[in-house]
């Protein structure tokens, strides 16, 4: 992040690009889904309700991180 954007910017987006995934990964989408599909569908579709301006690249980003963990 640093060599992309500078430390001083890297300092600055890196807390919320790590309150979005805390945002992202409270979804219960993984207690209720029937397959990895449904499931970051759904966690996409709680995230987006609350960040709807986040870039649709970020939310896929952060659904394949979230299906990955909850396999």
């Amino acid at each position: 992040m640093v060599e992309h954007f500078g430390e001083a910017a890297a300092v600055d987006l890196l807390p919320r690009v790590r309150m979005l995934e805390e945002d992202f990964y409270r979804s219960d989408a993984r207690h209720f889904a029937g397959s990895l599909e449904e499931m970051s569908e759904r966690a996409m579709a709680d995230f987006r309700q609350q960040h709807p301006s986040v870039a649709e690249a970020a939310v896929a980003a952060l659904a394949w991180c979230y299906s990955f963990d909850f396999k």
